[in-house]
């Protein structure tokens, strides 16, 4: 199967991004109970324009993939690894991924999304 380095970038965005909105939505339940800080409202408010940053990146992936008829289905999770399906213009490929591999670069794209630093895929 052919893919081109935009539609990987579109691929691990549909794996990674919503991961991200998962995270990021537990931190702000634990940032709104926590007594730790004295001003919660700038730390809730910087979350949630990064949750609305990776929700509207997660969206234009989507589009991507609905127009270029790509799909990735989450075949579950054995042991350290997960499996993915992807299917793209027909084709079919199986993708594992290694579980500590995933966390780093969910780790790592949080950090990007967090500093403002996120670059649009490679075109």
């Amino acid at each position: 199967m052919l893919t081109t380095d935009y539609d990987e970038a579109i691929i691990e965005n549909a794996i990674y991004l919503p991961m991200l909105i998962i995270i990021l939505n537990r931190d702000l339940k634990v940032i709104e109970s926590s007594s730790q800080f004295k001003i919660k409202q700038p730390y809730l408010n910087h979350v949630e324009s990064v949750i609305r940053t990776i929700q509207r990146d997660l969206s234009k992936a989507k589009k991507y993939m609905h127009d270029n008829k790509i799909k990735v289905e989450k075949m579950g999770t054995e042991g350290t690894f997960t499996d993915y399906l992807i299917i793209q213009r027909g084709y079919e490929g199986k993708r594992k991924y290694f579980n500590p591999v995933l966390k780093t670069r969910s780790e790592e794209l949080l950090n990007e999304y967090l500093l403002n630093r996120k670059s649009d895929p490679p075109s």
